[in-house]
């Protein structure tokens, strides 16, 4: 049976490739949007970190008022086709980047299903051949919409769910841990006693947060990021000029926030992201190896929620997309959301939607095979230990 096509009557689209051009819509999307990925300051730094990159906007209105929007950026992206941490090679694409907290206004149904159709169908004019919405929340009526009511060339084949945890954070740290469970609490306590007394006199936690120390922030968690597994896989932090740009207009601001722990002044963990609105957003996280064992990567963590908790600059932390165990031990809420694309009706889309199909398939039935053992965890461990090598070549010691 064909779908039916929503009631349309007396709505209306308009694109915008920069915020001026939004007008008095720039009003309701600054109202309506919270999320530090969906700012238009950081779209346009995003659209200029990548390559022939344009901010995008979309608005719906329905007889002259606002009902939706959609705010990203278009810009040649490289398809990393793999399977697991496997790399096996890439495929450039045009690509509309929904941002993270990039769909506003809580479209109903029939809000959704005209606002995915015009966004698919404005795309080839943009010279791009797929659509990334990301962190779609799997309870929402846009989600439900860009699931399940596009036809198979342009459905997203593989739409993989992702676990988001949050922290609201107490009015005191005390607060936070009366409100962990037994075995939580007695964890963390061990975590902070055992590195104190092991390192004392040793350490200190910095947190970076003005414009004129982002020189000095890069340079430290660089030190640290260069050792991490995700070096190897070629994401988390990477000190471009876009970063850097990016990280100054954030501490100008008032938004950046850097944590980053040192030993004898040598850093060994960082956590990197912004304080925005309310929340501090998790941007980038990352350990030296040669650490592993006292927890620090953790310990950071912990040290930022109790800064927070003290500050105030935020009453709750967004620790992103994906599972971990530090978000399972340090999180008071998890969501389920999903990354979903949506692919042109052409050859070049068939082929990345053909490509997508097989190398998710493969790697969600090899997941769901470790899984049946409890083999997840131990696997992911255990790789991304083989794909830090920097650690054990050249790296400086831990002190006892």
């Amino acid at each position: 049976m064909p779908l039916s096509l929503p009631d349309a009557t007396g709505v209306e689209f308009r694109c915008a490739t920069s915020p001026e051009e939004l007008g008095p819509l720039l009003g309701y999307y600054r109202s309506a949007q919270s999320h530090v990925e969906a700012d238009v300051d950081a779209i346009g730094h995003a659209a200029a970190a990548g390559e022939s990159g344009q901010p995008w906007f979309m608005a719906m209105l329905r007889n002259g008022s606002p009902v939706a929007m959609l705010a990203g950026h278009v810009a040649e992206t490289e398809f990393r086709w793999r399977i697991g941490y496997l790399r096996l090679w890439t495929t450039r694409s045009r690509v509309l980047t929904v941002a993270n907290g990039g769909v506003v206004g809580e479209p109903d149904p029939g809000a959704s299903s005209l606002l995915w159709r015009e966004c698919l169908r404005r795309l080839p004019a943009r010279g791009a051949d797929v659509v990334k919405l990301t962190h779609l929340s799997t309870g929402s009526s846009f989600y439900r919409a860009v699931s399940t009511e596009p036809g198979w060339l342009a459905r997203d084949p593989f739409i993989v769910p992702h676990i988001h945890y949050r922290l609201d954070l107490p009015e005191s740290f005390e607060a936070y841990l009366a409100q962990r469970s037994d075995a939580s609490k007695r964890d963390i306590k061990r975590t902070l006693s055992r590195f104190r007394k092991k390192y004392d006199g040793q350490f200190d936690v910095v947190c970076y947060r003005d414009a004129q120390q982002v020189d000095e922030a890069m340079q430290a968690v660089e030190s640290v990021a260069r050792l991490s597994y995700q070096r190897t896989l070629g994401v988390g932090f990477k000190p471009t000029p876009h970063t850097r740009a990016w990280w100054l207009a954030a501490a100008e601001r008032g938004w950046l926030r850097v944590y980053v722990l040192r030993v004898r002044g040598v850093p060994c963990a960082y956590v990197a992201g912004h304080a925005y609105g309310g929340t501090f957003f998790g941007e980038t996280t990352a350990f030296d190896p040669q650490y592993r064992d006292d927890r620090v990567g953790i310990y950071v963590w912990i040290q930022l929620i109790e800064s927070l908790c003290a500050s105030r600059d935020a009453t709750r932390i967004d620790f992103g997309s994906g599972d971990a165990e530090y978000k399972r031990r340090l999180s008071s809420e998890v969501i389920d959301e999903s990354d979903v694309y949506l692919f042109v009706p052409s050859l070049k889309g068939a082929y990345l939607r053909l490509m997508r199909l097989a190398t998710v398939g493969l790697h969600n039935g090899g997941r769901k095979l470790l899984a049946r053992f409890g083999l997840v965890d131990w696997v992911k461990t255990r790789w991304r230990r083989r794909m830090a090598p920097a650690a054990d070549q050249g790296a400086a010691p831990a002190p006892d």
